[in-house]
C-alpha cells in the first residue's frame, strides 16, 4: 500500500511538471529516518536529535565557556538568542529541560540593548551552558507520543421543511 501511494505520488508530481530531486526523496516505507534534524525511530519508538546537531549546539557552548573561562564575559547577543534558538528547536527530543535550563539565556537576550550588542552573561546563563554542556547527549532521547481520541460523541438531529433540532 504504501509503495503504491509513493508511485502514485511520484508520478502525479512528474506531470504536474516537478522537477524530483531523487537525492532527496524516500520513496519506500523505512523504520528510521533522518528528517528536520532528528532520528526518527519508528521500531523502537525514539526520537533523537542528530549527532551533527549535537556537536554544533556543544562546540558553540564550548568556545562561549571558554571566552568567559578566559576573562572575556561578554558575548554577542546573536550568540546567545542561537544557542537558546537551538536548544528550543531539539525541545521535541530532549524534553522540557530545555524550558527550565534556557531561562538565564533568554534573560540576557532581553536584556539587550539591540541585536548588535555585546552582552556580559549573567551567572544563570553561565550555569545553564555548563548543565546542557554536560548534560545534552544524556537528556537526547524521548519516545515518540502519538495522542489517540477515545472518547465517542454522538449526534442526533432532524430537519422538515419547516424547522429543525439537534443536541449532542
Amino acid at each position: 500500500m504504501a509503495v503504491s501511494s509513493s508511485n502514485l505520488i511520484r508520478s502525479n508530481l512528474l506531470e504536474l511538471g516537478f522537477v524530483i530531486e531523487e537525492s532527496k526523496c524516500e520513496w519506500y516505507p523505512k523504520q528510521t529516518i533522518v528528517w528536520l534534524g532528528f532520528e526518527w525511530n519508528a521500531d523502537m519508538g525514539i526520537l533523537k536529535v542528530t549527532s551533527e546537531r549535537i556537536d554544533k549546539a556543544t562546540k558553540i557552548i564550548e568556545d562561549v565557556l571558554e571566552s568567559v573561562k578566559s576573562g572575556q564575559n561578554s558575548i554577542h547577543v546573536k550568540v546567545i538568542a542561537s544557542i537558546a534558538g537551538q536548544f528550543i528547536s531539539m525541545e521535541a527530543a530532549v524534553g522540557q529541560a530545555v524550558n527550565v535550563h534556557t531561562r538565564g539565556l533568554y534573560q540576557d537576550i532581553l536584556s539587550r540593548f539591540n541585536w548588535h550588542s555585546v552582552k556580559e552573561l549573567c551567572s544563570k546563563s553561565i550555569e545553564e551552558l555548563k548543565f546542557w554542556r554536560e548534560n545534552i547527549s544524556i537528556l537526547n532521547s524521548d519516545h515518540i507520543r502519538v495522542h489517540r481520541s477515545s472518547s465517542d460523541l454522538n449526534v442526533y438531529s432532524n430537519a422538515s421543511v419547516t424547522g429543525y433540532g439537534a443536541f449532542i
